[in-house]
């Protein structure tokens, strides 16, 4: 049995379709372009991880309103069609072939809740969701981990940042937005993979 710990957003979960849902919904709410982008820049001067209500607060301290059922409505969106790939089938596949499955996803609380809610992957990993602002590899301390670790990211950097502190982890490189050529995923032979859909061949 091997441990997987598998990224959230823009690994398990496609992220940027979520974004572009968000956008449209200022959009409705005839908030300018430029003030999205400049509400987004404050945001994430103050916060390292983006998040939907603390952006919305940042436009409204530059005059704009959004409408509270337009905000509650975005956060009851179904994310079940929101993942990245065959997610559901291959991680009920792991599951029933004994591996112990953990999520570790960096960003707010609330906000993180509610990815992992809504997209119905809570059922995949149980009490093992681990929700951090950064520093993922501290978190991992904590883990009930088996002999065999596999490390899916679409992160580089944070794959370069964990397997300096676990070289003996295997590790996946899942593309995604960030870091879609990285000179130390190719330089280390890591596996990449536009999905996971292909993840169960990889695991021993």
């Amino acid at each position: 049995m091997a441990t997987i710990i598998f990224d959230l957003d823009y690994t398990l979960l496609d992220t940027s379709k979520l974004n572009k849902i968000s956008h449209e919904l200022l959009l409705k709410n005839n908030i300018p372009e430029d003030v999205i982008d400049l509400a987004n820049k404050k945001h994430r001067e103050i916060h390292k991880n983006p998040a939907f209500l603390e952006h919305v607060a940042e436009i409204e301290k530059l005059g704009h309103k959004v409408l509270k059922e337009d905000i509650d409505q975005f956060l009851s969106t179904d994310l079940k069609n929101y993942l990245k790939g065959p997610v559901d089938h291959v991680l009920a596949l792991l599951i029933e072939e004994g591996h112990r499955l953990i999520l570790l996803t960096r960003g707010h609380e609330y906000f993180q809740c509610f990815k992992i809610r809504n997209s119905g992957l809570h059922i995949y990993f149980d009490k093992n969701i681990y929700i951090c602002e950064e520093k993922k590899e501290e978190i991992i301390e904590q883990m009930p981990l088996t002999e065999d670790v596999y490390f899916i990211n679409d992160h580089a950097d944070e794959i370069e940042t964990v397997s300096k502190k676990y070289p003996n982890f295997h590790y996946v490189y899942i593309k995604g937005p960030k870091t879609p050529h990285d000179r130390f995923i190719d330089q280390a032979h890591i596996p990449t993979l536009d999905d996971i859909s292909t993840l169960p061949d990889l695991i021993h």
